[in-house]
């Protein structure tokens, strides 16, 4: 296996930092929000981003790249 490039290895870190800060604000007052997923919606995004993530730095591919632009 190939080492990420440092492209790669900035947008795992770009995709990590959203993820952080979507869960950050989760904790900090989007849970309490009543009857409504938006709270749910932002574990999900945090989920998502640790996975777009893996699969830039995991996959060598071009396709690979496109992961973090669907979770955009």
């Amino acid at each position: 296996m190939s080492r990420p490039s440092v492209l790669r290895v900035a947008i795992a870190v770009g995709c990590v930092l959203i993820g952080a800060i979507h869960l950050r604000l989760y904790f900090d007052s989007y849970r309490d929000i009543p009857n409504s997923n938006i709270g749910a919606s932002f574990v999900v995004n945090a989920v998502a981003a640790g996975v777009a993530a893996v699969i830039v730095l995991v996959w060598a591919s071009r396709l690979a790249l496109l992961a973090p632009l669907v979770l955009a």
